[in-house]
């Protein structure tokens, strides 16, 4: 694959019951020019195969495999060094997207604000022992420039 507007990675561990409805909320999002980087730590169950599954089903997946388990740091730093997109994505396996998540509006926020180094949206977390859901922050997207390692500015952004 050439160069792409985003890479999103993915570290798998273990990941089998989840890894293909992750992979299928980014894939149903209105972007085409992505790859979704997976990235198998060294899984013990079947997670591999279906991250393969996965690949063979759509060309913007690509698969890594880990031949020891580094945690998730590791996969990540190994996407990363994988990675053609302009911009990148993470994603942890057991999460997925709604399709409330704006992909492209926000492409194309940090396309015409070029000094936005980071860009971080809400998140909701689902708990099944309790059928409950719990948002985390009260921010629709938080834009970040980022200069010597402080926070220079942060605002909001894309209500």
């Amino acid at each position: 694959m050439s160069s792409c507007k985003l890479s999103i990675i993915i570290p798998v561990y273990n990941a089998e019951r989840y890894i293909e409805r992750c992979v299928n909320s980014i894939t149903s999002q209105k972007i085409d020019d992505i790859e979704i980087i997976l990235v198998n730590d060294a899984s013990t169950d079947n997670s591999l195969a279906e991250c393969y599954s996965l690949s063979n089903a759509d060309s913007r997946i690509l698969v890594f495999n880990n031949d020891s388990n580094g945690g998730a740091s590791v996969a990540r730093n190994k996407g990363i060094s994988c990675a053609l997109g302009e911009y990148i994505a993470f994603v942890d396996s057991d999460d997925f997207w709604t399709k409330d998540v704006r992909l492209k509006e926000y492409l194309e926020f940090l396309d015409s604000h070029p000094t936005i180094d980071m860009l971080m949206f809400q998140m909701d977390s689902f708990f099944p022992s309790s059928n409950k859901m719990v948002r985390s922050g009260s921010f629709p997207v938080i834009a970040c420039e980022i200069e010597s390692d402080k926070w220079q500015k942060s605002f909001s952004v894309l209500n």
